[in-house]
């Protein structure tokens, strides 16, 4: 029931949800495994941790985001040598690995637009996305997933 009451409390995502209601069945389960473990069996020992550091690595991925938002401005773009503008977000930044999935969206007077643009990353997952510069410089977004 608190369960319940924490979930329309709160503004989150299914999959959110998901992780939260999983991650309680598991404290749950490490609450009501810890007095029926056999603490002079190994077996039971080893059982009884293993549910408990589960239940601590689905604790920690509820916070680990999974898409990483890079607004940019005016400001931002650089003028490669090829005459190109050039945006450049390193893996350091955006943390999501080596091998990211990109959407760029340009702002208008009604939010975001999704506009396709040359880009592509590198073998460290560092992002580089290219517009010509016969195309004017814009505000944006870019979601890094």
């Amino acid at each position: 029931m608190l369960l319940v009451l924490y979930f329309k409390s709160k503004k989150m995502s299914i999959k959110k949800k998901v992780q939260v209601a999983g991650v309680s069945f598991l404290i749950l389960a490490v609450v009501l495994l810890f007095p029926f473990t056999n603490w002079g069996s190994r077996t039971s020992i080893a059982g009884f941790v293993s549910l408990s550091l589960g239940t601590f690595g689905s604790i920690i991925s509820i916070f680990i985001p999974s898409v990483y938002v890079y607004k940019f401005n005016l400001e931002t773009w650089q003028l490669q040598e090829k005459d190109d503008w050039v945006i450049r977000v390193s893996k350091v930044k955006h943390g999501m690995g080596n091998s990211p999935n990109v959407q760029f969206f340009m702002k208008n007077n009604f939010g975001y637009e999704q506009v396709l643009v040359d880009n592509s990353h590198d073998e460290k997952g560092n992002i580089v996305v290219i517009v010509p510069s016969a195309i004017n410089k814009f505000k944006g977004k870019i979601l890094i997933s």
